[in-house]
């Protein structure tokens, strides 16, 4: 599980995203909320499953299980960029 946050953290960044915030841990999950040019994104890996949906030919040695890994990226962009307020003044005190 930290191999896959590790993993999500340096493919953030060598993608050019700045990770606002990163939360979590192996046995909960992990969160980031990152920035990538005028988007702002979250990628969750959720906690490790137990699975039986895999069927092998040969089992795997003891001490091993099947898992699999849940991960979920959503980003949002926004033309002007986050961070940008518009403020417009209306001084016409009639």
């Amino acid at each position: 599980m930290n191999a896959l946050r590790d993993d999500a953290s340096a493919q953030l960044v060598v993608n050019g995203a700045q990770i606002l915030s990163q939360t979590g841990d192996a046995n909960n999950g992990f969160h980031f909320e990152y920035k990538l040019g005028k988007s702002i994104g979250t990628l969750t890996i959720s906690p490790l499953a137990q699975t039986s949906l895999i069927h092998r030919a040969t089992p795997l040695c003891k001490g091993l299980v099947d898992v699999t890994a849940h991960i979920e990226q959503t980003e949002a962009g926004s033309p002007k960029g986050h961070g940008t307020i518009t403020v417009s003044v209306n001084d016409d005190l009639r």
